[in-house]
């Protein structure tokens, strides 16, 4: 397909967090995978208000302490896990396939790089647990924003000097498959739970059950 580069979504596209972090929960007399469900959507609305309210960027880690705090609460739950759970954030494993798939692209010559709204330092410490060498790590953090704002999406461009169309993003999320494909990126949606797509905007280009069909399109 001619494509230079590969960006991907880190924690829907690589990584399992539901699967890390429900056992830290379980038995802390809350229902475990409704309270883990619950911290992420809350996590990734703090982090889209963040980039909507304007007054300045807040660190991945911290919007992550503050919708655990919110959820704590309306579960009932204030110090479930607190501090195993925070951490389980940059400890997280990596679906069945992926290091597998990533190394087998290692092996060719494209430019490999994580795009997520993680902080760089979390980003970092997840990439050392896949196993290969990225050529760069893109966050939220360098950005000023968050997913779907299209600044996220341009910095591979501007770092490496590349057009929309050399560059491949593997999304995790109907989210971050519409801004990608809004800012013009071809995109490949992991649909893992066979969420419907958004019906605002474009739809990926490809959607893919698992990672390991991503090698069959870059041939």
């Amino acid at each position: 397909m001619g494509f230079k580069a590969v960006t991907f979504d880190v924690f829907s596209a690589l990584f399992d967090w539901e699967s890390t972090l429900t056992p830290l929960v379980r038995d802390r007399g809350v229902d475990a995978p409704a309270f883990v469900r619950a911290w992420r959507q809350k996590q990734l609305a703090y982090a889209q208000l963040d980039t909507m309210l304007g007054r300045g960027h807040t660190g991945f880690r911290r919007l992550t302490e503050l919708s655990f705090e919110h959820t704590s609460k309306s579960f009932g739950a204030p110090t479930v896990a607190r501090s195993a759970l925070l951490g389980a954030w940059s400890a997280l494993e990596p679906y069945p396939e992926v290091r597998g798939v990533l190394a087998a692209l290692r092996r060719g010559t494209l430019l490999l790089a994580l795009l997520s709204n993680g902080d760089r330092d979390m980003l970092s410490e997840l990439a050392g647990r896949l196993g290969v060498r990225f050529d760069d790590i893109f966050s939220a953090e360098e950005a000023g924003v968050y997913k779907p704002h299209p600044r996220i999406y341009s910095l591979p461009l501007v770092r490496w000097g590349l057009e929309r169309e050399d560059v491949l993003h593997v999304a995790g999320s109907t989210t971050d498959a519409l801004g990608s494909k809004a800012f013009g990126l071809p995109t490949v949606l992991v649909n893992r739970k066979k969420t419907a797509l958004e019906e605002l905007g474009e739809p990926p280009d490809y959607i893919i059950d698992d990672l390991s069909a991503l090698p069959r399109l870059l041939k």
